[in-house]
């Protein structure tokens, strides 16, 4: 039996598919939308089982973190 596990990443560092424009891209979004005057917004990364949006939420939040934006960051996985 073999068995796979899905880990997610963590650090931008240990991507191997080059998703750090894709993640500064989310960023700059999330910044422009928190310096105007919304509430509350909600951000939705879809796809298959082991595509790697975990590990993408991951860079995002680490990304907004050095940043100093960490206050009221949610991450919900489902």
């Amino acid at each position: 039996m073999n068995i796979i596990q899905d880990i997610p990443l963590t650090d931008i560092s240990q991507d191997k598919f080059g998703r750090t424009a894709l993640v500064e891209l989310i960023v700059d979004s999330i910044n422009e939308v928190v310096s105007g005057q919304h509430s509350c917004v909600v951000y939705g990364i879809y796809g298959k089982w082991g595509e790697g949006k975990m590990s993408l939420m991951n860079f995002v939040k680490n990304r907004l973190v050095n940043q100093g934006k960490d206050d009221g960051i949610t991450i919900k996985s489902y």
